[in-house]
């Protein structure tokens, strides 16, 4: 177990499974760990390093697996190891989570569960800076917890605007002497707060997506309480992937022994991944971040990365 070259290689694995968003390996990953951690009850005592290790491995396969958990479990990791947050930008907590709320049948239930998201960022005592800051005239560490009050005290418990909020970030007294790395970090987790402030029963469709079509036939999609039109090349695009995609189910198809019924004369393009996967990367590039249009890349980008992972992961398992 304390080989440091399966370590390295089993970080690897970990690392890409969070990127690609991989759930079906992150799942087969966990139970072994937990397996490991069962199995060996003095695991901490034996070798307190190596069981941080693989606890860090846990926690990580734990997120990209958040909506699976229990309630209890996901606020224990909130407030707790919300440094797996600020270590990965690029993982989108709150996407995670409202899979989890949109699964709660109650307003009411989504609304509790909110407040306790809430709390167990209130009461995270990780530390975001290296200087002391002052809320409400007293000195404290700056922990996530103390942030987040004097985010609170200064901007009000109502929604924050971005402009506000950037404002704070930039301007405030007791974000100067944070890095710029750090205020990326603070940025996260006030847009994530933000979210989670935001009532289930006040505003019930927030936690939904799904597609409208309007009376003047356009296009367009409800997310995060909002209504985004489509425009036509989004639609354009999502058509040519449908598309492809088709196309190399039926080339696999058709590749088939000569037993199946399929005429020989007919032929079908492989669709490669790669190729497929350069063109939506650079298409992305078209777009802000914020747009509906980078969202839908975006998602499709990863389900592709995933497929790839598990082609290469099937072909490694071959040799």
């Amino acid at each position: 177990m304390n080989n440091p070259e399966k370590i390295a290689d089993l970080k690897k694995v970990i690392d890409n499974i969070v990127s690609s968003d991989a759930i079906n390996e992150a799942k087969k990953i966990m139970v072994e760990l937990e397996n490991i951690f069962s199995r060996n009850s003095d695991f901490e005592k034996l070798d307190h390093s190596l069981f941080n290790t693989f606890n860090d491995f846990l926690v990580s396969l734990k997120f990209v697996l958040l909506f699976k958990l229990s309630d209890k479990e996901i606020i224990d990791l909130i407030a707790s190891r919300f440094d797996f947050i600020f270590n990965n930008p690029d993982y989108d907590l709150y996407r995670k989570i409202r899979y989890k709320i949109a699964s709660l049948s109650s307003l009411e239930e989504r609304d509790i569960f909110k407040e306790k998201i809430r709390q167990a960022l209130l009461n995270n005592k990780m530390l975001l800076g290296t200087q002391k800051i002052t809320v409400s005239g007293i000195e404290h560490d700056p922990t996530v917890s103390a942030w987040i009050k004097d985010y609170s005290i200064k901007l009000g418990t109502d929604s924050v605007d971005a402009l506000k909020m950037s404002e704070y970030i930039v301007k405030d007294q007791n974000t100067k002497t944070l890095t710029p790395g750090d205020k990326a970090k603070l940025k996260i987790l006030f847009n994530f707060f933000e979210k989670i402030k935001i009532s289930s029963i006040e505003y019930p469709a927030f936690e939904e997506n799904f597609v409208a079509i309007l009376p003047n036939q356009e296009i367009a999609v409800v997310s995060g309480g909002r209504l985004e039109k489509v425009s036509q090349e989004t639609v354009k695009a999502a058509r040519n992937i449908s598309f492809a995609t088709y196309q190399e189910k039926t080339s696999s198809l058709l590749s088939k022994p000569a037993s199946a019924k399929a005429s020989p004369t007919v032929t079908a393009q492989a669709i490669q991944p790669s190729s497929t996967l350069n063109e939506l990367e650079q298409m992305l590039k078209k777009y802000s971040e914020s747009s509906l249009e980078y969202k839908a890349i975006s998602q499709e980008i990863s389900r592709l990365k995933r497929s790839e992972l598990k082609k290469t992961q099937k072909i490694d398992a071959k040799k």
